[in-house]
């Protein structure tokens, strides 16, 4: 409701914003608004004056217990991906850190630093 009250949002935009958070998880870079669609560069530089981030709701995914289609369910993750996360756990028995998952064939450094925030090693 408090998104109806900022300038240029509106209720398609605001639902948007919404559904998406929910998607992802809750949002760390207001730069993610772009990730919408619609919203392009000009939009979000009126929408960032007026909206703040709280980062600490932030959905983290456990990735020693996550099932697969929860994974996939995660706009960061495609078919793909998920398929390596898990099939990686599978031959380690568990993740013992984070960074195990990077491999510059199936997770970029790029891909890497954007899904990060949203794992956890927790059970």
């Amino acid at each position: 409701i408090a998104l109806l009250e900022v300038n240029g949002t509106g209720p398609f935009y605001a639902g948007e914003i919404v559904k998406y958070r929910k998607k992802l998880g809750g949002y760390v870079n207001i730069n993610q608004l772009t990730e919408i669609y619609k919203i392009d560069t000009p939009k979000l530089n009126k929408l960032k004056k007026q909206l703040y981030l709280d980062t600490i709701e932030v959905r983290k995914i456990s990735i020693n217990t996550v099932g697969f289609k929860n994974l996939l369910s995660h706009p960061y993750s495609d078919f793909e991906t998920t398929k390596y996360i898990l099939n990686k756990r599978n031959k380690l028995g568990k993740y013992a850190a984070l960074y195990q998952i990077r491999d510059n064939e199936h997770i970029t450094d790029s891909l890497f630093f954007k899904i990060l925030p949203y794992l956890s090693l927790d059970e």
